[in-house]
Formats: C-alpha cells, structure tokens, sequence
C-alpha cells in the first residue's frame, strides 16, 4: 500500500531527519563535481587524469586499489 508524502514526512521526523537536511540548497546543487565520462574520453586523455607515477610501487598499488575499490572490507 503506497501512503505518499505523509508517510515520507512521518519516517523523517520518527527517524529525526531535520527538514534542513533533507533539501540542499541550489547553489550546493551546482558546486558538485560532475564525474567526467571515461566512455568518450580516448586513452591519452584518460592517462592524463591520472597522477604521475613514483618510485615506491608499494604506494602505487595501494593507489590502484584504491581507485579500483579493493580497499574496502
């Protein structure tokens, strides 16, 4: 059975979402970085977004799990 907005508002309030939180405000809305397309992208201008390389490969491979989401238990 689908209740709508009442439900919604009284989940937030039983939860204690303040209603500030619920809404960023517009300007916030614009300062989010919007994550480029590596579909169109060809692979120079892929490795460019890349850091530069260093010395220690220890480092490097944490840097690549990372990227690649393994750092997560």
């Amino acid at each position: 059975m689908f209740y709508g907005a009442a439900f919604d508002e009284f989940n937030r309030e039983w939860q204690g979402i303040a209603a500030e939180e619920q809404t960023e405000p517009a300007s916030h809305k614009e300062e989010q970085e919007i994550p480029p397309d590596y579909t169109k992208m060809s692979i120079q201008e892929r490795v460019r977004q890349l850091p530069p390389p260093t010395d220690d490969t220890s480092q490097e491979f944490e840097a690549y799990k990372n990227r690649m989401g393994y750092d997560a238990a």
